[in-house]
């Protein structure tokens, strides 16, 4: 009997000490999810907010990304991150923020950022 019983009495102490370091790692879990949403990491007062993305290619994509204000297409690889052109067209800069569903907007955006990429290279390069 004394074995059963001291089977038992460790085996309660497990739980209970299982119980105890659950306990811990659930209340450190819900303070520091606290602190964190208590700190500028609000979604309304993120300082960079990625407006959309459209995949081109196998680890390539062109990202429009809002960064303290300011609107920027970036061109995304594996290896680099490239700073294609900066939106101040207030037109294009509304229908990014009006989010209409109808017509596709962030397509129809991008062919446009996409034919000024262009159009900026091929000036360039005529220089």
């Amino acid at each position: 009997m004394s074995s059963e019983s001291g089977m038992i009495l460790t085996s309660l102490k497990m739980l209970f000490a299982l119980g105890a370091v659950l306990a811990i790692l659930l209340f450190v879990y819900y303070f520091a999810k606290k602190i964190m949403n208590t700190g500028k990491l609000h979604y309304k007062d993120k300082l960079i907010r990625v407006l959309a993305c459209n995949y081109i290619g196998v680890k390539k994509n062109i990202s429009i990304v809002e960064v303290a204000g300011s609107i920027l297409v970036l061109g995304i690889t594996n290896d680099n991150i490239r700073l294609l052109t900066k939106i101040e067209d207030k037109e294009m800069i509304e229908k990014l923020f009006a989010g209409d569903a109808s017509d596709k907007p962030a397509s129809g955006i991008f062919n446009k950022i996409l034919l000024r990429v262009k159009e900026e290279k091929k000036y360039k390069s005529d220089s």
